[in-house]
């Protein structure tokens, strides 16, 4: 069984040196008697485990950080999408507010008009689509007074 072993270890050894261009030093390798030397092995595994886990680990740090970046951007995206939507409002808001002010003083232009036509006579009127157009306009003015 150690003579297989032996070879085993002869054989990766020649693979090694010949395919790879390994160069074995005496800590992995017993040159006198080709046995492997279990701990050197072991040390050079968890050295490698080690290395992995922390570029590993570094690997997943950055790509965390690269998409807590992406979610900040996005983040401020939406609240400037927010902040503009909420600003449009804010003018649309305005807007109607004159409108209705605006809208306000012609009713109320047209109510007083509509007074002083009501106390003349109605055959003043040049056109009857005159007299239409006061009579389409909403008024309360006009049924506070009696007649």
């Amino acid at each position: 069984m150690e003579d297989e072993t032996k070879l085993d270890a002869q054989k990766i050894l020649k693979w090694a040196t010949d395919e790879l261009g390994y160069r074995p030093n005496g800590g992995l390798i017993n040159s006198e008697n080709l046995e492997l030397n279990l701990e050197s092995v072991q040390r050079l595994m968890e050295g490698e485990l080690k290395r992995a886990l922390i570029l590993s680990s570094m690997h997943l740090k950055s790509q965390r950080l690269e998409y807590l970046s992406e979610l900040e951007e996005n983040n401020k995206k939406i609240h400037n999408r927010i902040y503009s939507a909420n600003k449009d409002n804010h003018e649309i808001q305005e807007k109607i507010i004159n409108l209705e002010k605006e809208i306000k003083k012609r009713k109320e232009k047209a109510k007083i008009e509509r007074v002083k036509l009501s106390l003349f006579n109605k055959k003043s009127f040049k056109t009857e689509e005159e007299i239409k157009e006061l009579d389409s306009l909403p008024i309360i003015f006009r049924d506070s007074f009696p007649g």
